[in-house]
């Protein structure tokens, strides 16, 4: 999690639930706008728009607050990083870093990412076999 440097939001990302799907829920990248007051959905609502079968009874994801991003499903994110410096240009100021896991059983993950002004850019990678 990282505070936005000039809205002075956090910014945080979230690892959905497994045993849904290989395909979903995807994980989230949140920003708390409302302070005490948003509630991100878990464990009733994933992806901002999907009732969890066991324990969203009762629930509609309208309840809650949206997420600004959708990860990918078990993305794992790791934490993130906004980018104030001058050395990669002015497209990637203010911009998050994303460093992401990934799924342990896909062919392919993505493992980072970075991400402005609704725009999302991902470089993937082969999965790296374990020593």
């Amino acid at each position: 999690m990282d505070w936005h440097p000039t809205l002075k939001q956090l910014y945080f990302s979230e690892n959905a639930r497994d045993w849904l799907s290989e395909d979903m829920p995807e994980d989230k990248l949140n920003r708390v706008t409302n302070p005490g007051k948003d509630n991100f959905g878990f464990p009733y609502c994933h992806q901002g728009n999907l009732t969890d079968p066991e324990f969203g009874w009762g629930h509609s994801c309208s309840e809650f607050t949206k997420p600004i991003a959708l990860l990918g499903p078990h993305a794992a994110a790791l934490g993130l990083k906004f980018y104030t410096s001058n050395g990669f240009g002015a497209e990637y100021r203010n911009a998050i870093f994303l460093a992401r896991h990934g799924s342990w059983t896909a062919a392919s993950s993505s493992a980072a990412m970075w991400w402005s002004s609704n725009s999302m850019v991902t470089a993937r990678c082969a999965r790296s076999s374990r020593l």
